[in-house]
């Protein structure tokens, strides 16, 4: 069992930088949703610590968390009562797992994370880039010109509503991996 994890950043240094918006959706063995996602804003600790080029990309207003949304310590509690009730440690797909990853780890520490997801993640940006080093190994163009979402979303075809909100992100990465999967190695 699955589970496409995306997340939105005040930043992009883990441990000053902060989780503003977290999304698991959980998936089954053939990639269709199985379930409520766990989707929420959260308040950041630090907003002074945002990074504007990350506040330009993801256009969640600072002032709206610091006045709606629960703080850190809320969501972890909040996501963890959600996994329990999905009853199994699903396997992470993201894109750009080391990124998610590291914010990810300074938020909910090792331990935490690993109670709540499986250490063995699907990464859409690393599968992309080894399918190109495949491409040219054998001397052909490689198949993704850029690795990002938004292009891989692009080039497989697969609709992003709404880039940059966790949620839509995370639909997008698993329909980008699901169709990675049934392409021609």
């Amino acid at each position: 069992m699955f589970a496409s994890i995306d997340i939105e950043t005040t930043g992009t240094a883990p441990g000053y930088h902060e989780i503003i918006q977290v999304a698991v959706l959980p998936l089954t063995s053939d990639f269709q949703f199985a379930g409520t996602p766990f989707y929420t804003n959260l308040k950041p600790e630090y907003p002074e610590r945002s990074d504007i080029a990350a506040s330009r990309t993801h256009g969640i207003s600072l002032e709206e968390l610091r006045l709606h949304a629960p703080d850190s310590d809320k969501v972890m509690e909040l996501l963890i009562e959600w996994q329990e009730k999905l009853g199994y440690r699903p396997v992470p797909i993201s894109h750009n797992w080391p990124f998610e990853r590291g914010f990810l780890l300074a938020w909910l520490g090792d331990d935490l994370l690993g109670d709540l997801f499986d250490v063995r993640a699907r990464d859409t940006m690393a599968i992309a880039a080894a399918m190109n080093d495949r491409a040219v190994l054998n001397a052909e163009e490689p198949p993704f010109e850029r690795l990002t979402l938004t292009r891989l979303c692009r080039k497989l075809k697969v609709n992003n509503d709404n880039p940059h909100d966790a949620l839509s992100d995370a639909i997008a990465c698993s329909e980008v991996y699901k169709r990675m999967l049934q392409l021609q190695w």
